[in-house]
């Protein structure tokens, strides 16, 4: 059996799985799958088409799209996301018949606003699933409406095919409505007739658009829907080919055989026995590792930098330094001058040691003291007598350091009465204790 079945745990409308592939043999889900390569590359066939993913790219395969994935790439590394319709339905009720399709011809095709958005949203869901914070599964429901609106508005498969209908949201509507009509009648024997007839529009306008839309005749793209289709009752059943042939709308055997063959380069029995197989072979064929989800986090980190709920705390950072790597002489100009900061802080005696220990080592030639006239120093504006037993006890063990102060003032109102206010008999005690203003002043000059 190549159908195959998700498990979505504690109720989640996503799975989410971090792989390195080898080889995984065709099969489908009903579920909206999205590949997001993070490492290596990757071969993904989907139907008839070949499309090769390259790190960072993305692509996504739609519901009950048949594809299988190989690589000989052993570093690859895939994030997997497969979504549950049912959950997207209740938003967009007809997602069974909505396509998405990216653009991963070259490394540059995926470098626009759309991709690096689609990015953010797959990396945040990823977040949620991972650190299962408080609210967690609200956070993630709302993060997948805003991917939904994302895909239809962006991904859109006829978008894909043509950009110019972004702009034209009716003939975007109608085309989808052509679409979803071939898709859900394609076992019947339809005709131009009956989709123009339903769409009010004449057969050779209809004939025209189509062909512009899907870029194959009507014929064409009904009988290449009807091949798609077949490979699951060639794959998953055990009916005759006649039978097949008659379930998906052809007329004869032959017809299948040929419209089979022109897009798989095999008739549907040669590929019924290359490819059908018990469950136990598909199985063994088989090949991939499964790596721990939150190690995938450390490879998306840079789209989580602007998302609130990603927890930096818990994150190690690695830093890797080449030693040999010689890039000129070590400029010690920084060590200069320090600010230690608050005057009051240095009344501290673990403050006084850190800063003792840093000046040993560092061997810092001018400090920047900060608020030496403060009350919190003893000294009070309006006061005609001052006690600078404090801030003598500061400079003093600055002098100690070998560190030339730098006092910086806030030459405010209040600051210039405050120093006005300092009598001849105060300066001339203060003088006597602490280094003259007027020096300390020049000195702040000079380190403008």
């Amino acid at each position: 059996m190549h159908r195959q079945y998700i498990n979505y745990s504690a109720n989640m409308p996503v799975s989410i799985s971090f792989n390195t592939i080898k080889n995984y043999p065709i099969h489908w889900h009903y579920c909206i799958e999205i590949l997001y390569v993070i490492k290596g590359t990757i071969n993904l066939y989907i139907n008839t088409e070949k499309y090769v993913i390259s790190e960072n790219q993305i692509e996504i395969i739609n519901i009950d799209e048949v594809h299988s994935i190989e690589s000989d790439d052993p570093d690859n590394k895939v994030l997997i996301f497969q979504i549950d319709p049912y959950f997207f339905q209740k938003y967009y009720n007809d997602i069974e018949n909505m396509f998405f399709y990216t653009n991963s011809s070259s490394k540059a095709s995926q470098l626009g606003e759309e991709y690096e958005d689609l990015r953010v949203f797959l990396c945040q869901v990823l977040c949620e699933t991972v650190q299962k914070q408080d609210n967690y599964d609200e956070e993630i429901e709302d993060i997948l409406v805003k991917l939904l609106y994302h895909l239809i508005n962006n991904f859109n498969y006829l978008i894909h095919e043509k950009q110019e209908l972004k702009e034209n949201k009716d003939q975007l509507q109608r085309y989808h409505s052509i679409s979803k009509y071939i898709y859900n009648n394609y076992q019947n024997n339809i005709t131009l007739k009956d989709i123009s007839s339903n769409e009010y529009l004449s057969t050779h306008y209809l004939s025209r658009e189509i062909k512009y839309a899907t870029g194959y005749s009507f014929t064409d793209f009904l009988n290449l829907i009807r091949v798609e289709e077949s490979i699951k009752l060639i794959l998953d059943t055990d009916m005759t080919l006649s039978e097949i042939s008659e379930e998906i709308g052809f007329s004869h055997t032959r017809y299948f055989n040929k419209h089979f063959k022109l897009h798989y380069k095999l008739t549907p029995l040669q590929f019924r026995k290359k490819y059908k197989s018990t469950p136990e072979v598909l199985e063994k064929l088989t090949k991939y590792i499964t790596h721990p989800l939150e190690e995938s986090l450390d490879e998306v980190i840079y789209y989580l930098e602007d998302y609130d709920r990603f927890n930096y705390e818990d994150k190690i950072h690695q830093l890797n330094i080449n030693m040999e790597n010689c890039i000129g002489e070590f400029d010690k100009n920084f060590n200069r001058i320090i600010t230690i900061g608050d005057a009051f802080d240095l009344l501290i005696e673990d403050n006084k040691d850190t800063l003792e220990e840093l000046q040993r080592e560092m061997d810092f030639e001018y400090g920047r003291i900060l608020n030496l006239f403060s009350t919190d120093m003893a000294i009070f504006p309006g006061s005609k007598f001052h006690n600078w037993n404090r801030a003598k006890d500061v400079l003093e063990f600055i002098e100690f350091l070998d560190i030339v102060p730098i006092i910086v003032l806030d030459m405010d109102s209040t600051y210039e009465e405050h120093i006005n206010d300092i009598n001849d008999e105060s300066y001339e005690v203060a003088s006597k204790n602490i280094l003259p203003l007027k020096n300390s002043i020049d000195i702040h000059e000079d380190f403008k």
